[in-house]
């Protein structure tokens, strides 16, 4: 039970960039919620849960020397509100250390409060630190009630999530701290006299740089955070206007001002700022009119957030959405990626090589629509509807081969690895297919080499002893429910003899092709080696009766002659059956009764024989 090493990884496969992507579109669902800090903390936990398959996920945030559940779903749910120490604790380690932790097992893990552990029921954790700068917020957890749970993706996915989310939790309970300040702020003016104590306190322990200016824009308040921030005392600012170096700094500045006094609202914008050291920084402004005692607007209160490590998380965050396109672009299979009504919302240059669709004409398009064959959609549209009702799907995770249809209605069959994923409170679907039609072409044919006579084109008795053995355990112990023919065509050899193998190889296909017309579709017809064939014959009343139908039948057929290579020829046939008796009967119990039952045809000159047990 180690902390998990943020390792650097290789090019991800097609598991690991859907998987990525899923974690992307999570990030940029959460990145771009605009909503107060609880609700985003709500997302937050539902996401992480998704994600990584846990059966519980919290939220705890650091209150002096204690852990809060400030939100929780799932298993954990129940334990909103849950205050736990944080020394002793896995999750206190996480905040004190700044790092990643996690548990295989609580039960056997002495970093983890075991009581607190058996009290919401977990056996495995993963924890990330929500950092914001230099502070920790608290940390993001996932749990489940079995040991061994999660993996190093789970981890990397809750690094990630902890990552951008810190940030923007971050500055979310930032900006609803800054509102609150802003509209203590505002109430404190009402009295100056009585509310002066209050307001520089508020100023004075604000986390968040506050600045206080005139109507003229000159600095009346110039808090420690706003020293700390741009470098200037505010011995050296209070007075005057604040230090802005460019022109069009001020004019920013005057703008701003004229709109907050006029409006009486508050403003809020992202821009850049000097520091006494002569570096810029990214900052998150927040403006709101003060007034006095009569309602008359007597300046501007302004904070200031420094968000550069939030810009340098989203341009991270941008970075590998880029890098992510590049791999699904480059890829060497196609991807599609559609929605729960089956709208197409990406679709790569391999899957307009595959299909004949551009990008423009398949997005928005329905897929079953484009590449589901007519007699298939159906069947598509239903597996759709049962997965979206019960999350159960025979192909969801699964490579699995299906057939498919090009623009120009040719047919291929697709390998295809499908991913499913839930952002909020939608579904969404990709999947990698590639082309396996030339594999299946080639797999048939050596199918079919392997289990076929290339001369007559009937099944080789590997193929008829599998059809054989299949019949028997059919049969089990039921008697007289299928029998094999044995037949041998008499004198084969003096007609190889006599008028060459050519003419021999005739009779040979010839006597297939009349034993085929001769049984029931059901029958299976086989040569086995030579002149000699087989016939299973099963699902049968009487097979007895039967077989000796069949064995008369197959003699009228070869009763009259035949002209082949020019020569008028009689195949004359002996054939040897031997019917199923019960479960003793074995494969080659059954062959070698029929074998010795045509031998004894043969030395009577032709016909055929039934041997019973």
């Amino acid at each position: 039970m180690v902390d998990l090493p943020n390792t650097a990884q290789p090019a991800p496969s097609g598991d690991e960039a859907a998987r990525l992507r899923q974690v992307l579109a999570a990030l940029t669902d959460l990145c771009e919620l605009q909503s107060s800090a609880e609700i985003l903390m709500e997302a937050v936990v539902r996401t992480a849960q998704t994600l990584t398959g846990a059966s519980g996920a919290a939220v705890e945030i650091v209150q002096g020397e204690t852990m809060v559940y400030a939100t929780a779903c799932g298993t954990l749910a129940s334990f909103k509100g849950l205050r736990l120490p944080r020394t002793g604790s896995l999750s206190g380690l996480c905040v004190s250390s700044r790092l990643p932790q996690s548990s295989r097992d609580t039960e056997h893990d002495p970093r983890v409060d075991r009581e607190a552990a058996r009290r919401t029921g977990l056996r495995a954790m993963l924890l990330a630190p929500l950092l914001h700068g230099p502070q920790v917020l608290g940390a993001l957890k996932v749990g489940a009630d079995r040991p061994d749970t999660f993996d190093a993706q789970d981890a990397q996915t809750l690094r990630l999530l902890a990552g951008v989310i810190g940030g923007v939790l971050g500055k979310q309970l930032l900006v609803d701290e800054n509102r609150r300040l802003l509209h203590e702020l505002a109430e404190a003016v009402a009295d100056a006299h009585a509310a002066a104590g209050k307001l520089r306190t508020v100023i004075d322990a604000s986390p968040l740089a506050i600045t206080v200016h005139d109507l003229r824009g000159r600095v009346l308040e110039w808090n420690p955070a706003a020293e700390r921030l741009f470098g200037w005392r505010a011995d050296e600012v209070i007075g005057h206007r604040p230090p802005l170096e460019s022109f069009a700094e001020r004019r920013r500045f005057v703008r701003t001002m004229r709109r907050v006094i006029a409006e009486g609202n508050v403003a809020v914008g992202e821009t850049r700022r000097p520091c006494r050291d002569g570096h810029w920084i990214d900052v998150r402004v927040n403006a709101a009119a003060l007034r006095n005692a009569e309602g008359r607007v007597v300046g501007v209160v302004r904070t200031h957030e420094d968000i550069g490590a939030l810009k340098e998380q989203q341009a991270r965050l941008h970075a590998v959405a880029d890098r992510n396109r590049r791999i699904v672009e480059r890829s060497i299979d196609a991807f599609v990626e559609i929605d729960q009504d089956s709208t197409v919302t990406e679709w790569n240059s391999r899957a307009e090589l595959l299909f004949g669709w551009s990008r423009e004409e398949a997005l928005g398009r329905r897929l079953d629509e484009l590449v589901i064959p007519d007699e298939l959609r159906d069947r598509y549209r239903e597996n759709m509807r049962c997965y979206l009702a019960t999350g159960e799907s025979p192909v969801i995770g699964r490579r699995v081969e299906m057939e498919a249809v090009r623009r120009d209605g040719s047919r291929l069959t697709v390998e295809v690895l499908i991913n499913a994923y839930r952002i909020g409170d939608r579904h969404l679907f990709d999947a990698f297919l590639h082309d396996v039609s030339e594999r299946r072409r080639e797999y048939e044919h050596l199918r079919r080499r392997a289990l076929y006579d290339p001369l007559t084109n009937l099944p080789n008795r590997y193929l008829f002893r599998d059809n054989l053995q299949r019949a028997l355990l059919l049969a089990g112990d039921t008697p007289d429910r299928l029998a094999v023919a044995f037949i041998d065509i008499d004198d084969f050899k003096s007609i190889n003899d006599r008028y060459g193998h050519d003419v021999g190889d005739e009779v040979l296909c010839t006597t297939a092709s009349r034993l085929r017309e001769t049984v029931r579709p059901r029958d299976t017809v086989a040569r086995l080696a030579g002149d000699e064939f087989v016939i299973l014959l099963e699902g049968l009343d009487s097979a007895r009766i039967h077989a000796a139908r069949i064995a008369e039948k197959v003699l009228a057929a070869f009763a009259a002659p035949c002209r082949i290579g020019g020569h008028e020829l009689t195949i004359v046939l002996s054939i040897g059956v031997a019917v199923h008796g019960d479960v003793r009967d074995s494969l080659e119990t059954l062959l070698r009764r029929a074998d010795q039952a045509m031998y004894a045809a043969k030395q009577a000159g032709g016909g055929y024989r039934i041997a019973m047990r």
